[in-house]
């Protein structure tokens, strides 16, 4: 509740909410696929759990690709952080899409740390399932630690991107966490 109330003022999330051009917009019809930590399953933030079986109702599909075990169950928080400011439906705490369905793929571990093997699988998974679930947009807030000034390819996903942007399926991924790990020098993390 805490990150997601801190998260708002970050990405100017009221003024996007109160902008006349966007009223209405809330990603209602769609789904929003997020690969992370994994997600808390029945927070409420992401609606109630009226089938009772422990999965918040806009949680459409999950998946641990890290084979940790059989569930996307998030006990680092980041991944369930990063669901909020893309679709809770908190009223107090809204996301960027309150409406939208919510498919979260696990590709990071416990820690937060990961292999791209998992979110290459991941991937494959979004660009087979994009027009059954009406996927519009993929969050990675993950990097490879990189701050490259210059566009490289690696790690095998560029046909899955490249894929998904045929898709017109968008795809964020975070671009800057390196930054001030790397003497604030300008550059852009893999794979932004």
């Amino acid at each position: 509740q805490q990150q997601t109330a801190d998260s708002g003022p970050l990405i100017n999330l009221d003024d996007f909410q109160s902008d006349p051009r966007f009223t209405g917009v809330d990603g209602s019809g769609y789904a929003a696929v997020v690969l992370d930590t994994g997600i808390d399953l029945d927070h409420p933030f992401f609606g109630p759990d009226t089938t009772l079986d422990g999965v918040a109702d806009r949680i459409v599909y999950t998946q641990d690709f890290t084979g940790a075990d059989s569930n996307a169950q998030d006990v680092n928080g980041h991944g369930s952080n990063v669901s909020s400011i893309v679709a809770s439906q908190d009223v107090s705490y809204p996301g960027v899409a309150p409406g939208v369905d919510i498919i979260h793929l696990q590709v990071l571990d416990d820690a937060g740390f990961g292999n791209f093997g998992d979110v290459e699988a991941a991937l494959q998974w979004v660009v087979a399932n994009a027009a059954t679930y009406n996927i519009a947009t993929v969050n990675m807030s993950l990097s490879d630690g990189s701050n490259r000034q210059v566009e490289a390819g690696d790690y095998g996903l560029d046909d899955e991107l490249a894929a998904l942007a045929a898709l017109d399926v968008v795809v964020v991924s975070a671009a800057g966490n390196s930054f001030f790990s790397n003497a604030s020098v300008p550059g852009v993390s893999y794979p932004a």
